[in-house]
């Protein structure tokens, strides 16, 4: 019997209706910060797969951004949380040992960097 369960639609602009009405940009800024963060990134993921990929070079070289576990197929595979990531500046991870484009949002000092695999670059203040 084959599985016809669909993933449910999911509407960006719903969510970020949702976050701006919760007032949670009030009661914690740093959590909003990082929630509407979330929601631009998905955003841009849902629209990049959306598109059809052609021309790859080389898909070792490619990271590719799934929603969960189960659909970590592709080479260089990466699940969400593996990109989004918070902490302290003191736990903050070597920016080579993340997949480049991953974001840290040191929570001691209110900041979001984001690594080129190399360095943390500031990605917002």
């Amino acid at each position: 019997m084959a599985n016809n369960k669909t993933e449910p639609t999911v509407s960006f602009a719903q969510l970020r209706s949702t976050l701006l009405t919760s007032q949670i940009n009030k009661k914690d800024p740093a959590l909003f910060q990082f929630l509407n963060q979330l929601i631009d990134m998905l955003q841009l993921n849902k629209d990049q797969t959306d598109t059809t990929i052609t021309n790859l070079p080389n898909l070792t070289d490619v990271n590719f951004l799934v929603y969960t576990d189960s659909l970590k197929k592709l080479i260089n595979s990466k699940t969400i949380v593996e990109f989004l990531l918070r902490g302290l500046r003191a736990d903050q991870p070597d920016p080579g040992a993340v997949p480049q484009g991953s974001l840290y949002f040191v929570t001691d000092e209110l900041v979001t960097e984001q690594t080129d695999g190399f360095n943390w670059v500031a990605y917002s203040a």
